[in-house]
């Protein structure tokens, strides 16, 4: 289960995120941090474009062929570029304990919440990211 756009933009916007629905809307440098996570080549290329000097960009996609990236002006820009799962353990305290004092809601990110007892059931349904609790 995907979460419709309608739910996302908003719980982006939450977490102080702006999303947009295509590339298109990517064309002037003016983000310190951009993610990639459309699975296109031209919404990668579109990513790069988009950060600002000195930012960076992070892609989620695995691109093999076809992807066209800006090395030019991201050198002469100091854009930094990774892909890849990122090593986030050195950022887990900081993570939790804002968790733990409140500051931050990790729950409307799951897209269900299912019981251990449930499981056979639900995930041959193939949630998207749901959250699993005993009871």
């Amino acid at each position: 289960m995907s979460m419709p756009a309608n739910v996302v933009a908003p719980l982006l916007r939450g977490y102080g995120a702006q999303a947009v629905a295509s590339a298109a809307d990517l064309d002037r440098r003016e983000f310190p941090l951009t993610y990639d996570a459309s699975g296109h080549p031209d919404g990668l290329t579109a990513a790069l474009k988009a950060t600002e000097p000195g930012g960076h960009c992070h892609s989620a996609g695995i691109y093999f062929a076809g992807v066209t990236v800006p090395t030019g002006p991201m050198y002469m820009n100091a854009v930094t570029f990774t892909t890849g799962r990122p090593d986030i353990t050195p950022h887990l305290p900081a993570v939790l304990a804002l968790v733990a004092g409140g500051e931050v809601d990790p729950l409307p990110v799951f897209s269900d919440h299912l019981t251990f007892d449930s499981l056979p059931e639900t995930l041959a349904l193939l949630p998207e990211k749901p959250l699993v609790t005993h009871g």
